[in-house]
């Protein structure tokens, strides 16, 4: 009877060991000051050696780093998460995944802010990225191109015959007024008209190859050219519509300043 019970309980005590929350991974040690340079310039980054630094970030930056998300997708929060801004040096153990890193950083925030926040889902207005010609044809800068990019061989002899100006394969850029991409999918697409855009761009346009298109617009309304919208018509066959759809969010119920340390 006593090996019964003590079987039994045995059983109980692994089953309530599985059903344990894990922990969530922290850095070993975090170092949060404040930023007054009143510099414009930001950045969040890992570096190695399980480093992560970030340099006059807002709490919204941060959590968008931490949470993956686009940064117009976080929302809510105390008037100061948008205008003060913090540097943060901290060290994890070595071999850290950037997946564990902005894990680790969520932790940071939630412990050292008192960052409180949800993740849920929202309809909000996006552009739709559809093909913009009946007939399906495409515009004079896109066109399609199904080069492995996995295959480096074949991906350099492809570039080798390109001249000069050419848009080189597997490649995505973007300066001011210029998108660049080789051998990209529309969802890769899309996720740059976002930027540009200032509106989530989703892809509806039921592509699913891979292509090349050079992109050309005035970065404002005075400039010479042609707006974002207009180019991505004319000089891609495709179009951006106004549309809604669910999204992901992270809602900013509470947080507060921390001490500096």
């Amino acid at each position: 009877m006593r090996a019964v019970i003590g079987l039994a309980f045995a059983v109980v005590a692994t089953s309530l060991s599985a059903q344990a929350p894990t922990a969530p991974p922290k850095f070993e040690v975090a170092s949060i000051r404040e930023n007054k340079s009143g510099s414009g310039a930001s950045f969040s980054s890992p570096r190695p050696g399980g480093n992560y630094i970030a340099s006059n970030m807002t709490l919204r930056s941060l959590a968008w780093v931490s949470y993956r998300i686009p940064r117009e997708r976080v929302i809510g929060g105390p008037g100061w998460v948008d205008t003060v801004r913090f540097d943060i040096a901290a060290k994890a153990g070595d071999n850290v995944s950037p997946a564990q890193m902005n894990e680790m950083l969520k932790s940071l925030l939630a412990e050292r802010f008192q960052l409180v926040a949800r993740q849920e889902l929202r309809d909000l207005p996006v552009y739709a990225l559809v093909v913009a010609r009946r007939d399906g044809t495409f515009g004079p800068r896109f066109r399609a191109n199904p080069l492995d990019c996995a295959d480096r061989i074949a991906a350099q002899k492809a570039e080798s015959t390109l001249p000069p100006n050419a848009v080189r394969p597997c490649t995505l850029s973007q300066s001011e007024r210029q998108l660049h991409g080789g051998v990209q999918t529309m969802n890769a697409l899309a996720d740059k008209l976002s930027q540009i855009a200032d509106r989530p761009v989703v892809n509806r346009t039921g592509l699913t190859g891979t292509y090349d298109f050079d992109l050309e617009w005035a970065p404002t309304s005075d400039a010479n050219g042609v707006s974002v919208f207009t180019a991505v018509q004319e000089q891609l066959g495709l179009r951006l519509e106004p549309s809604v759809a669910q999204l992901d969010v992270v809602v900013i119920d509470s947080a507060q300043r921390p001490t500096e340390n």
